[in-house]
């Protein structure tokens, strides 16, 4: 099969990227999991990752170009799960290779919070402020409501609020919100 053999070979490319970014952050010094790799991560997630539940699971994911995959590699690293893949080539002929950071089950996207949740800003932990009757409420792709109960429960339309103790950040009151 030409799909298969096409995969194969990208799959062969990647493994081959991945071994030489990981010789050159070994040569560079960083440290598997270490403090100051997590900090890094936690920049690295703010700006470029995301965490969503679905009716299928839980995904934290990253893309980037493969150009750039270094960052995935260390991200991996600092955080300790995922899986790196190839994404597969876009209609576009002049848009570069890509690749995915991937972790995809509620455990794993505990070990990344577990990892760098400590050094999340506020938003990436609780979703997206949503004022809701004076409090900021997050939707469902922060951390907390990924976390917080089974993914079933956190999609179910007839339970749409946090279960109760959900935040990992306080929720904060806010003034002059326009209730209309």
């Amino acid at each position: 099969m030409e799909f298969d053999d096409q995969q194969s070979e990208r799959d062969k490319l990647l493994a081959e990227r991945i071994q030489d970014c990981e010789r050159l952050l070994s040569e560079q010094g960083r440290v598997k999991g270490s403090r100051d790799e997590r900090i890094w991560a936690a920049g690295f997630f703010d700006g470029e990752g995301y965490v969503s539940a679905f009716e299928t699971g839980i995904t934290c994911e990253i893309d980037q170009i493969q150009e750039d995959l270094i960052n995935l590699v260390r991200f991996r690293d600092a955080v300790g799960v995922g899986k790196i893949i190839a994404l597969k080539a876009r209609s576009n002929e002049n848009a570069r290779p890509a690749c995915r950071w991937r972790a995809r089950s509620q455990a794993e996207a505990q070990t990344v919070f577990d990892a760098i949740g400590e050094f999340l800003n506020p938003a990436k932990k609780n979703g997206r402020r949503a004022p809701k009757e004076g409090v900021v409420n997050p939707p469902a792709d922060g951390f907390a409501r990924a976390l917080a109960a089974p993914y079933k429960t956190i999609l179910s339309r007839k339970q749409p609020a946090l279960p109760a103790g959900a935040f990992l950040y306080e929720p904060v009151a806010v003034e002059g919100v326009d209730q209309a």
